[in-house]
């Protein structure tokens, strides 16, 4: 197998995978797209250079969050949450496999909640995984500030949830795990 196959195994492999994550921090399809593409881009462009030295998915991910966030500082764009692509999100997750439309509408309205920089951060925690330390270092912020994030996410997370607990009973248990 040449090089340039192997790289073009490597982008169909990952590609999907990679979108969402991308899409996840910027909320916008085509910067997503944009994003995925320069990464692989550089990577193509710098394969001599490069030193990997954890998996090959594991700096894939982090370039994509670290080119997706120098986006949105350079943007300033606001990570906003459409109902649909929640859906698409979770319907990919292994944790929930059947999400209807109550589930969406009201994660939605639960993020929507949350300022900017909260919003991101508890995305990057919770939907994709990244531990507090890996978030400070993509922000540019201290690993206190990330915490204090998350955790006033919660917070406002728990009190919204709560007092939709009534209206969505069905609904509960499948937030919990946000939580």
């Amino acid at each position: 197998m040449s090089i340039e196959e192997g790289f073009e195994k490597l982008f169909l492999e990952h590609y999907d995978q990679l979108f969402q994550l991308s899409f996840n921090v910027l909320r916008d399809e085509t910067s997503a797209h944009d994003v995925v593409h320069d990464v692989f881009e550089h990577l193509w462009k710098k394969k001599e250079e490069i030193k990997i030295t954890s998996s090959m998915q594991s700096y894939l991910k982090k370039s994509i969050v670290n080119k997706a966030i120098n986006h949105l500082k350079a943007h300033r764009k606001h990570i906003s949450l459409e109902p649909n692509h929640i859906k698409d999100h979770y319907e990919q997750s292994p944790e929930i496999k059947d999400v209807d439309e109550d589930f969406n509408l009201l994660l939605e309205s639960a993020l929507q909640q949350l300022t900017p920089t909260s919003r991101t951060v508890f995305i990057l925690s919770r939907m994709e995984g990244l531990d507090n330390q890996e978030i400070a270092d993509y922000l540019g912020v201290a690993k206190k500030t990330v915490e204090n994030h998350l955790s006033i996410a919660l917070k406002n997370l728990r009190v919204f949830l709560e007092a939709k607990k009534n209206r969505f009973p069905h609904l509960f248990s499948q937030m919990v795990w946000l939580l």
